[in-house]
């Protein structure tokens, strides 16, 4: 089954933290995750109140966290979400940034190509290693942060892809391109214009 047909999107919250039951109250601020399991190739969903996160509460077997952002609860007659917002996608991006599977890294990858494209990162460099990257109105003096090149080959731009429309489904054509032409600009290493 396709992200698009997903019948529950993943950037809706559950309403309910997932280590508790409790209901998650109109307001709040709660951690949302991205969980992944052996048998599903699809990434999911699981939300925890925050003091529940703070107890060291997270996904339990089978379930494994990919990721995740901080979010407010909002009411239920409230316009549905189809994307996560800016700061939330800037949560995501910077709480992947330990990652270390191929999987995550190559998430990663591919978010920070989009929020380049939307303006939330802004490019340094680019080299065959990666990318370094700082986010939108950052101060002078705060350091770039380096995204891992992982090497995509053509199955794991699909399944990044694929997991990345979950979240931001309007940008999949986007992510289609960005890919192909982070692909070719690895033969042709270079560095990005510094912003005046």
């Amino acid at each position: 089954m396709s992200a698009t047909q997903n019948s529950y999107p993943i950037s809706r919250p559950t309403g309910q933290c997932a280590a508790t039951g409790r209901a998650i109250a109109v307001g709040e601020t709660f951690v949302a995750t991205l969980v992944e399991r052996d048998d599903q190739p699809l990434l999911e969903r699981m939300d925890f109140s925050t003091e529940a996160w703070d107890e060291g509460r997270r996904p339990e077997s089978p379930y494994r966290l990919f990721g995740s952002w901080k979010s407010v609860h909002q009411e239920s007659g409230a316009p549905k979400q189809t994307l996560l917002s800016d700061p939330e996608l800037l949560d995501l991006f910077e709480e992947l940034g330990a990652a270390t599977e191929p999987r995550q890294q190559a998430f990663r990858y591919l978010l920070a190509l989009m929020m380049i494209r939307r303006r939330l990162l802004r490019l340094v460099t680019s080299t065959p290693e990666g990318l370094t990257v700082l986010a939108k109105g950052s101060a002078p003096e705060t350091e770039p942060a380096f995204v891992t090149d992982p090497g995509l080959d053509d199955e794991m731009v699909a399944e990044a892809i694929e997991q990345l429309s979950q979240i931001m489904p309007q940008e999949r054509a986007a992510m289609t391109e960005g890919a192909a032409g982070a692909a070719a600009t690895k033969t042709k290493p270079k560095a990005a214009r510094r912003g005046r």
